[in-house]
């Protein structure tokens, strides 16, 4: 019988429990889908349907860990630098990435940099927010609000009026913006405390092997025996007197397993919709509250073959272009799901793009014809050439009831301290309940790990991974067992 179950085969998860079958804990995972990786899903090399890129190559675990294990080159350290720069932020640089408006007019390079430069600016005085000693309530605490704000304020103070290519651009980067975030609009997210999360230093890394390499090398030295699939946990009952009982676990298959702590792995997405119902007594109104304000967004990956390369205008070919819609983001919001598309990439006959929030959940309604025919039409709407769709692979992260979406953000009317919240073990005094006088069933037995129980790093796989350190650290200092140094922040 474990002492540890941990409920989800992710990052988060597998971390912990090797750390803790490291320490010679007899640890078990529960896992509803038929494969690990959880929001971790690699096609084929270059065909990522969840996490792409390793953020930052400086004190990042995922990254140290990649290096040792050869699945992605060693990179000079950064030179310092108080922030990173645009091109860092987006991997994109300029030269490579035509902006090119419908209708196939190329917009001039000069253009491009100064609406990049002033979102750049815009961006940063919002990352470091409190040193500005300005009311979040001036903007409705909208990053949306302010962004438009100073947009106009800078053009006010120098008595010029943005040319419309300018303001294109500028939508252009709210809509990257809402990538990188996961969420519908930027209205959405909160101003006060964007600031909060951290960029590390250092390149975005592309683990051209696949992401999934990584998860594998995660559990090096785990037995696969105590790997159970097909597991979708359904009623979690917790804190008995027993020691090995504390914690009971029933599956939709009517397994039914028990140990003496929980590690929680699952999705915000997933707790959002069936915390009510999963745990039996229920969790703390702090806790409960907390997972009602924060906020899973959805991102989306497209992938489209055709039958030629699809980046091409008049005899040139790209691997990246840049989509410039003609009506504002603020007008579209009612528009079709792919107005919301800001760029392509194509390797070779493979066309890719993303899609966020309300926009991924419509595609995923879709069918892949219509994916197809869209995709199509999108080349022909900017002047690409007309090349034949063959097959479409993509992502459904919201549809799929085991996550019910792809990472987390601060929403407006949320704040840091709610990842926290989230990250807290639970124990029965917290409740009020009455349990007999052994001092150690007032030892916690829910533990909860995942990218959105990390303040910091929250959205990010080594957000996940610190966190599933710092769990098992947390179970291993509860049962006075000395191991590794675990790294957790």
């Amino acid at each position: 019988m474990p002492q540890v179950i941990v409920v989800g085969a992710g990052i988060a998860g597998i971390t912990a429990a090797s750390a803790l079958h490291a320490a010679n804990v007899q640890v078990c995972i529960l896992e509803a889908s038929h494969r690990i990786g959880g929001r971790v899903c690699t096609v084929s090399p270059g065909m990522e349907l969840g996490a792409t890129w390793i953020h930052g190559t400086v004190n990042n675990p995922i990254y140290d860990l990649a290096v040792v294990r050869g699945l992605v080159e060693k990179y000079p350290s950064p030179e310092d630098k108080a922030e990173p720069n645009e091109e860092e932020l987006t991997s994109w640089k300029l030269a490579e990435c035509p902006f090119i408006r419908e209708g196939g007019t190329f917009v001039e390079t000069y253009v491009v940099k100064d609406a990049l430069e002033k979102f750049g600016r815009y961006r940063n005085e919002i990352f470091h927010w409190p040193t500005l000693q300005v009311d979040a309530k001036q903007y409705n605490d909208s990053i949306e609000e302010y962004l438009s704000k100073r947009w106009k304020q800078d053009h006010l103070e120098t008595g010029m009026t943005p040319s419309e290519a300018q303001r294109l651009v500028f939508q252009w980067r709210k809509r990257l913006e809402c990538s990188i975030s996961a969420c519908s609009s930027l209205s959405e997210l909160s101003l006060e405390y964007l600031h909060e999360y951290c960029e590390l230093a250092g390149e975005n890394v592309e683990v051209l092997c696949g992401f999934s390499k990584i998860v594998e090398s995660l559990l090096a030295g785990f037995p696969s025996e105590n790997i159970l699939f097909g597991r979708e946990v359904t009623r979690i009952r917790w804190g008995g007197s027993d020691r090995n009982n504390r914690v009971s676990i029933e599956c939709s298959n009517s397994e039914v397993f028990t140990a003496e702590y929980l590690i929680w792995t699952g999705s915000l997405g997933v707790l959002q919709e069936r915390e009510s119902n999963l745990f039996d007594p229920p969790l703390p109104r702090k806790k409960k509250d907390a997972i009602h304000r924060l906020a899973l967004g959805t991102v989306d990956k497209v992938f489209v073959e055709f039958d030629r390369q699809p980046l091409q205008h008049q005899g040139k070919q790209w691997d990246y272009v840049s989509l410039l819609w003609n009506e504002s983001l603020e007008r579209e919001e009612p528009s079709h799901w792919t107005k919301k598309i800001f760029s392509f990439r194509a390797v070779n006959n493979i066309l890719s793009f993303w899609l966020t929030g309300a926009s991924a959940k419509q595609m995923e309604q879709e069918s892949d014809d219509a994916i197809l025919q869209h995709t199509k039409l999108l080349l022909s709407r900017f002047g690409l050439v007309e090349a034949e769709p063959i097959r479409v692979i993509r992502s459904s992260w919201y549809s799929n009831p085991l996550f019910r979406g792809s990472y987390s953000f601060v929403p407006v009317g949320a704040s840091g301290s709610d990842f926290e919240i989230l990250a807290e073990p639970v124990n029965l005094p917290e409740l009020g309940l009455e349990t007999s006088d052994s001092h150690r069933i007032y030892n916690p037995c829910l533990f909860f790990a995942g990218e959105a129980t990390h303040r910091k790093f929250y959205s990010t796989t080594h957000g996940a991974y610190l966190s599933g350190c710092r769990e098992a650290k947390r179970i291993l200092e509860l049962e006075g067992i000395k191991s590794q140094t675990l790294k957790t922040n």
